[in-house]
């Protein structure tokens, strides 16, 4: 919400001017510690209109820690773990702030909602108002705190049934069919977006981590919204789903998909458009709340790996993201270990292609400072951690081609066990 000025009546006295030789010298030395502390601090825009020089010369290098979940249950348990995170080294947590159906739970404060959020808003449900909490604790500790939000999986937005969901095509029935996260391309949805985001932005947090959810798949979004506004900006007479795609039948009738059509391309670049301009609407809103608050966006490992399949899998394309949107940092879920499975490659070969991406991200974007990469801290599958040693080797692979900024994705108890600290010099 702005804050609307004040209107001010300006009163005119006759004054009696007395010469400043004539004041008592301890007058005058109150005086001016009085203006000194009125003066205003400078402005977001006043301390550096680049963005890059910002980022670079002010700010302390990001080493962070994403947290999902917390077993501790008292203020006291808290400040604690946050000062074994600085003890480690660690000076930001990433920190979840929404619930979806099957989250965990956060013990320190009641919850009797199965989705919804971690903050005072109108617009969708408070599970608990543990962000506040959260940071004074942290703040306390010397760490900053950044608040990590969905976007188009919180349907648990009050709009309710106003809110669009989305359509897909089902190329196995041939037919378009309504899926269960939000329509981008919805009025509702935009506003009711803007508005938990503005409320988001009046915490005391230092930043904002988008969620990786702000994208669309191959064969998403089909909304009527979605369709009309695609035809009315390209011209479209007539859009047809399946003329999008390649599709093929394996021995059995089945159909899959063998490819794309020039149209498919086209539309893929049209939805990354306008998923990078709602982003920075999203953006704006929270700057226009704080302009001191620092942004974040989540992005597959694809955008800087394999940017077509990155298009076409998740309509995401980094350059058209930094001209629509411009956030503070781009934080790379480069996790090693679901690389290493999805790509079939050895840790050996995955270490390569993670030095790679940093090579690509500092091209597209040559100020490192702006890069985040995300280290994975267990195994998805076996939910075992993975060892400390191994996570310094990945550590070196990023920092070995330029000084991007780290984090543990996620905390677990079991990280602080293996070691005095994770980071290598």
């Amino acid at each position: 919400m702005k804050r609307l000025p004040r209107d001010n009546e300006t009163v005119k006295k006759q004054v009696k001017i007395i010469p400043l030789k004539k004041l008592p010298k301890i007058f005058l030395v109150i005086c001016f510690f009085i203006l000194w502390g009125a003066s205003p601090p400078l402005s977001f825009s006043q301390k550096s209109k680049d963005k890059n020089r910002l980022l670079k010369s002010g700010d302390s290098p990001i080493h962070g820690i994403q947290i999902s979940r917390l077993s501790e249950k008292t203020p006291g348990d808290i400040a604690a773990l946050f000062g074994k995170f600085k003890a480690h080294r660690i000076n930001t947590i990433f920190f979840r702030v929404f619930k979806n159906r099957g989250d965990a739970d956060f013990k320190i404060l009641p919850e009797h909602l199965e989705e919804g959020v971690y903050f005072k808003t109108r617009h969708a449900p408070v599970v608990s108002n543990l962000l506040p909490v959260i940071c004074h604790i942290a703040h306390k500790k010397g760490l900053k705190v950044y608040a990590w939000m969905n976007t188009l999986r919180a349907t648990f937005l009050r709009c309710h049934n106003r809110c669009g969901r989305i359509y897909f095509f089902n190329i196995h029935k041939n037919h378009v069919v309504k899926g269960k996260t939000l329509s981008p391309f919805n009025t509702k949805v935009r506003q009711s977006l803007r508005k938990l985001f503005a409320d988001l932005a009046k915490n005391p947090v230092d930043g904002i981590l988008f969620q990786d959810d702000l994208v669309l798949h191959y064969s998403e979004d089909m909304s009527p919204a979605a369709v009309r506004k695609f035809k009315k900006d390209t011209g479209l007479r007539k859009f047809i789903p399946r003329r999008l795609y390649i599709l093929g039948k394996n021995p059995s009738g089945k159909v899959h998909l063998k490819g794309y059509q020039d149209k498919f391309w086209e539309w893929s670049a049209w939805k990354s458009r306008q998923l990078a301009l709602l982003l920075g609407e999203l953006i704006r809103t929270v700057k226009r709340v704080n302009p001191e608050l620092r942004v974040g966006l989540n992005i597959n490992y694809e955008a800087l790996l394999s940017p077509e399949n990155a298009l076409a899998w998740f309509s995401r394309d980094i350059p058209t993201i930094e001209k629509n949107a411009h956030p503070d940092y781009y934080v790379v879920m480069s996790y090693q270990r679901q690389m290493q499975r999805e790509l079939g490659k050895s840790p050996k070969a995955i270490l390569r292609d993670i030095g790679k991406m940093v090579r690509t991200a500092v091209a597209i974007i040559p100020h490192p400072g702006r890069w985040i990469f995300k280290v994975q801290a267990i195994d998805w599958k076996t939910r075992h951690p993975i060892s400390r040693k191994h996570i310094k080797k990945v550590l070196k692979a990023f920092k070995h081609v330029a000084p991007v900024q780290d984090c543990l994705m996620p905390y677990i108890p079991q990280l602080f066990e293996m070691g005095r600290s994770r980071r290598t010099r």
